[in-house]
């Protein structure tokens, strides 16, 4: 017979799901987690310095893996500093599993007064797919399975769990037969591919065939299925415009790539895609969505085929004429057999291109005045250089964002992560550590700004703790640097990663400083923000 905890219990669960690292800041009502960890060979646990950056490195690994990741973290205020970072998770449609300790079963609904005690379910439910209160110590395996299921399924997101502290330390001696009840063999959801319906696939091809001026919206939901939204979009001879977080699943050099939606908010620009004849929507999201909506309104005989991997998705943006419910691979190579290239309304390509290039002039000029833009573009192009297909880039603030989404050439596809808006502001070096984490083979870059890098700066260290190498960027986001401010290189080896100071970017970021940035096991970080 064997003594299991309920921290024993957690733990064994998520290793049976093939979860292999924990992001989470330690607690005492956590202990039995620990200790379960400590001792299990397929589960690591990485200790950031912040409860939010737990959340946004769990962000990078289940973006970077496709699988869930789970974070944990303390009663009361430490789970609520995660609520940024899952709400990064919302919004990206990412799987992550957030479980968190709670007061005692007895103190609960309504909370008793506690030190830190809140009603945290509550707190979390507005931007989670599922939640519960797991007050018995024999549902626990059954819970947690089902919140990795219900946080991988379609559409992918944040989950959260409660364990009141004396179900966490509950323990029991377990026999053979116990053990097996806890932890019944097979797996417990489904990881296949969900094939789309023959019939839809045909009449989707067909409307694209006989399109003379077809355009594909693509939402950040295709961002890992990039090779097979190529094959279609080369097979069918379609221009595509994307949201800003799925731009990089169209290839740099292809030749009708337009660009991401929020750049085409432009009358002119809008009354020119408005005249498609058949718009295709991949996953469609918010942007993606609205633009949609948009040209519907203003052409009405316009022909849309929607993809989803969720069915209710479909026709939740406009009416379809052929609505196909797959899993992007699935469906993008379903339609890309059998469809070919027909006559296209080649006057109307070229007003969008025309239009393309007018409306990238105009982005550049709004990034903001020459010298700064400068250094960040003349950044991204030795970044371009030297990224291989395996590689990922963050790039972290408006400025970085649009200067990437414009000029940087990646090899691969999907593994670009702009976080141009501000609603998760220094999210970037987390996101890039979690990604790291998750692909330890793979170079990965960050370029951010000022304001941001000082969100969560201390998670350098955890970069030198665990060994997570990530090459940075960060740049002054003022017209004029402060007369005080952060000394970024300074802070970053007081930290443990190696850093320079860099006052001529142009001159000084080259492919030979970046390269020998590869040989640090703790990263390296180019501070700009004197330029």
């Amino acid at each position: 017979m064997t003594t299991l905890t309920g921290g024993d219990v957690i733990v064994e669960t998520l290793a049976r799901e093939k979860i292999k690292h924990v992001f989470s800041i330690p607690g005492g009502q956590l202990l039995t987690i620990y200790d379960a960890i400590r001792v299990h060979p397929d589960v690591d646990m990485i200790v950031p310095r912040h409860e939010g950056a737990s959340a946004l490195m769990a962000c990078g690994y289940a973006l970077a893996s496709g699988r869930p990741s789970v974070v944990m973290s303390t009663v009361g205020a430490g789970v609520i500093y995660e609520a940024g970072g899952l709400l990064f998770a919302w919004r990206e449609r990412l799987p992550v599993v957030s479980i968190a300790p709670q007061v005692q079963s007895y103190r609960m609904k309504p909370i008793q007064e506690s030190l830190q005690a809140c009603d945290q379910d509550t707190i979390f439910k507005p931007f989670t797919k599922f939640g519960a209160i797991i007050y018995h110590y024999d549902r626990i395996p059954q819970l947690v399975r089902r919140a990795i299921k219900v946080a991988a399924a379609p559409e992918p997101g944040p989950v959260h769990l409660d364990v009141p502290v004396d179900v966490l330390f509950e323990f029991h001696r377990v026999s053979g037969t116990r053990f097996g009840k806890l932890f019944p063999g097979g797996s417990f959801r489904f990881e296949g591919e969900i094939r789309a319906d023959e019939a839809a696939l045909e009449k989707g091809a067909e409307l694209i065939r006989s399109a003379k001026r077809p355009l594909a919206l693509v939402g950040r939901g295709v961002r890992n299925a990039g090779a097979d939204l190529m094959k279609l979009l080369q097979a069918a001879v379609m221009p595509v415009l994307t949201s800003e977080m799925a731009f990089s699943s169209v290839s740099s050099d292809y030749d009708l790539k337009l660009g991401v939606v929020d750049m085409w908010e432009d009358d002119e620009a809008i009354d020119i895609a408005a005249q498609a004849d058949v718009i295709l929507i991949f996953e469609a999201d918010e942007n993606t969505a609205r633009f949609a909506q948009v040209i519907a309104t203003k052409n009405s005989s316009v022909k849309v085929i929607q993809s989803a991997e969720l069915a209710a998705a479909v026709s939740s943006v406009v009416p379809a004429d052929v609505g196909i419910v797959g899993t992007p691979g699935a469906v993008l190579n379903g339609l890309s057999e059998r469809v070919s290239s027909a006559a296209k309304d080649e006057g109307w390509f070229r007003r969008l291109m025309e239009m393309k290039s007018k409306l990238e002039k105009e982005y550049l000029i709004a990034l903001g005045p020459g010298s700064r833009v400068n250094g960040v573009l003349n950044t991204i192009g030795i970044v371009s250089e030297l990224l291989r297909p395996e590689d990922y880039v963050v790039c972290d603030g408006p400025l970085a964002a649009r200067a990437a989404m414009l000029k940087l050439k990646h090899p691969g596809l999907g593994r670009v992560v702009p976080i141009a808006d501000d609603y998760i502001p220094g999210a970037g070096l987390p996101v890039a550590l979690g990604i790291k984490a998750a692909a330890p083979k793979s170079k990965v870059f960050f370029i951010t700004e000022t304001s941001r890098m000082k969100r969560h700066s201390r998670e350098f260290q955890t970069a030198s703790r665990y060994k997570l190498p990530v090459t940075g960027f960060v740049f002054q986001d003022k017209d004029k640097k402060p007369d005080e401010e952060v000394n970024f290189a300074e802070m970053a080896k007081s930290l443990g990663v190696q850093a320079r100071t860099i006052t001529d970017p142009v001159e000084e970021i080259t492919k030979e400083t970046v390269t020998e940035s590869f040989s640090k096991d703790s990263g390296m970080l180019f501070d700009v923000s004197s330029f």
